[in-house]
């Protein structure tokens, strides 16, 4: 889903994307000059593999994702502004946003039941 940066105004525009058994559900509002402001959440269950053994696990997730977009190569020095997003063609794509806060997500360390339980066994105190 791809949203065009000139619709965005001051008044929230509220967007929803549904992603296999993911939901992205929020809003994006002007915020200043060429940068708007994504609030969102992400819902829903993704696949992937144990850490440990390997085996495919259903992972729940519900996060909340706060962001600010720019309209092309952002050149401010704002610390407020650290995590900011490029984006170069006029247009938010929200597909491209969330596949990357899904990248880092997985990022964490997960194991299946099994594997969490004999690693809280193997543990000394």
């Amino acid at each position: 889903m791809k949203i065009a940066f000139r619709r965005i105004h001051k008044t929230p525009l509220e967007f929803e994307l549904t992603q296999e058994d993911l939901l992205i559900k929020g809003t994006l509002e002007h915020f200043r000059s060429t940068i708007m402001l994504m609030k969102a959440n992400i819902t829903g269950t993704y696949p992937r593999n144990c850490d440990v053994c390997a085996t495919e696990i259903k992972c729940s997730i519900d996060e909340e994702v706060k962001l600010y977009i720019n309209d092309g190569i952002y050149e401010g020095s704002d610390n407020e502004l650290l995590e900011i997003v490029e984006m170069m063609d006029e247009m938010v794509d929200i597909d491209e946003i969330l596949n990357s806060e899904l990248e880092l997500i997985r990022t964490d360390y997960y194991s299946c039941e099994a594997c969490s339980s004999r690693e809280d066994d193997d543990v000394d105190y």
